[in-house]
């Protein structure tokens, strides 16, 4: 079995980066790692599978061309908060997991293998990685038919692999020593010999300068050289550049000079194109309501992640076109930059009844701008009931534990209201019985639910409809 990420690869993949312009050294921070890794990013990892020599540049201040690398095999990962993924539990502290493909892992395994990947990712004073996970089916031939078994591969870091000292600018120094143990189960018992590995890696960044990729641009970056003194002794190189950019590659020996036109390993570069970042704020849900009982409109907004955000004025228009006004009061501090759920809440009191769209107007930390789009709410008459079925998002999503679900029934009707796993079992049944028609809210309340996606479902009348939550623990 040939794993498809090398160790240099691995390290190409989470190259992380902040920016400037012109060729100078550059710091990397955990602040740049939490963008570069925010959920929802894609990072796409490319192997050059041809070239055997690459210009290394020099010690110091140096430069590098990489436009000639071709991507002949490309990788996709992308990324999520740990704590929302299968394999949370097997690694404590983790707060990102890059999903691929896990078939990529089981190149030469005699069977067809699918199913999903984690690289699972700590981002603190390092950036380490304590290990991958994933789980699908191997189909076999056995006696001449295919069968199809569950599998899953685990590739446990001991102690977790520290795959960079942040911050880390020129001269930044440091070392990881662990054990990599790959092991493969099949039907829920072990397949083979697990694969044990001993790692004993020492980096130093010793130069920056401008770096050439295949798109033709400039980008600056770092050098940092790579010493593997455990088990095959190697040396390699990682050119990290502030917008994302990359490449990784291994010498073919380990007597080579620091500097010039060395032979490369084939088959051993791997490149990342600059990784399109979006806006600073990761938002996952935007919704509001009229409580009929408080007669004010409830504002509710989720982010997953946040980067240097200042904070959220609420805005407020008449019409779908009208022009939108910040509500007296209406400026909600941010959290700066943080990777974990945060949820805010807005009261519009002085609403009529009517039509209204709100939107919010997200300031960064350096006065750069960013609207979301509005999101509409009907206020009706102290009398009017609803005149539509309607179910609603529920309220935070993702959640733990407890979120609540809003809903409108225009008649009085049969309402049944479940709750369903992502097996389509059901975990909870919140309405089963006749109500009366009207807006309604229930409290739901997750605690005896495991993390993970869960969908629930309003039958009334003739009306039928699904949503998704989350429960991230």
């Amino acid at each position: 079995m040939e794993t498809a990420y090398g160790k240099l690869a691995f390290i190409c993949v989470l190259s992380v980066l902040c920016g400037t312009a012109l060729a100078q050294v550059i710091t990397i921070t955990a602040t740049d790692v939490n963008a570069y890794l925010a959920p929802g990013n894609n990072v796409v990892n490319n192997k050059d599978t041809v070239v055997t020599t690459a210009n290394i540049g020099a010690p110091g201040s140096s430069s590098w061309d990489f436009s000639g690398l071709l991507a002949h095999t490309q990788t996709t990962l992308q990324s999520f908060t740990a704590s929302s993924t299968p394999f949370t539990a097997d690694f404590p502290g983790a707060t990102y997991a890059l999903k691929t493909s896990l078939s990529g892992l089981f190149a030469g395994f005699p069977g067809a293998v699918s199913g999903d990947l984690y690289v699972y990712v700590t981002v603190g004073a390092s950036l380490l990685n304590p290990g991958n996970k994933g789980s699908g089916t191997i189909t076999i031939i056995f006696l001449g038919n295919p069968v199809t078994l569950p599998g899953d591969l685990t590739i446990a870091n001991v102690p977790p692999d520290t795959t960079y000292a942040l911050p880390m600018t020129l001269g930044t120094i440091w070392g990881s020593t662990f054990t990599s143990t790959q092991t493969i189960r099949i039907s829920g018992s072990v397949f083979g010999t697990p694969v044990v590995t001993n790692h004993a890696l020492s980096y130093v960044v010793d130069a920056f300068g401008l770096m050439k990729m295949p798109d033709g641009q400039f980008y600056d970056a770092l050098r940092i050289r790579t010493v593997e003194k455990a088990g095959t002794k190697s040396i390699g190189y990682i050119f990290v550049a502030k917008n994302g950019a990359s490449v990784a590659l291994t010498a073919s020996d380990t007597l080579q000079p620091n500097n010039g036109i060395i032979q490369i390993q084939r088959k051993s570069v791997t490149w990342s194109p600059p990784v399109n970042i979006p806006v600073p704020v990761q938002l996952s849900a935007f919704d509001g309501s009229w409580d009929e009982h408080q007669s004010h409109v409830q504002l509710r907004w989720t982010t997953l992640s946040e980067v240097n955000s200042f904070g959220f004025e609420v805005q407020k228009a008449s019409g779908q076109n009208g022009e939108f006004q910040s509500l007296p009061g209406g400026f909600i501090q941010g959290h700066g930059t943080t990777v974990a759920p945060h949820y805010y809440t807005f009261v519009d009191v002085n609403a009529s009844r009517g039509t209204w769209y709100y939107r919010l107007k997200q300031t960064d930390l350096d006065g750069a701008v960013h609207f979301t789009e509005a999101i509409r709410v009907d206020i009706p008459a102290a009398s009017e009931k609803p005149v539509a079925y309607s179910l609603k998002q529920n309220y935070p999503n993702p959640f733990n534990p407890v979120t609540v679900i809003e809903y409108d029934v225009p008649e009085e009707s049969s309402v049944h209201l479940k709750v369903y796993n992502a097996l389509g079992q059901e975990a909870a049944t919140l309405v089963d019985g006749i109500q009366e028609a009207g807006h309604k809210s229930i409290r739901f309340d997750a605690s005896h639910l495991a993390s993970g996606v869960y969908m629930y479902k309003l039958q009334a009348g003739s009306f039928v409809a699904t949503k998704k939550m989350i429960v991230m623990k």
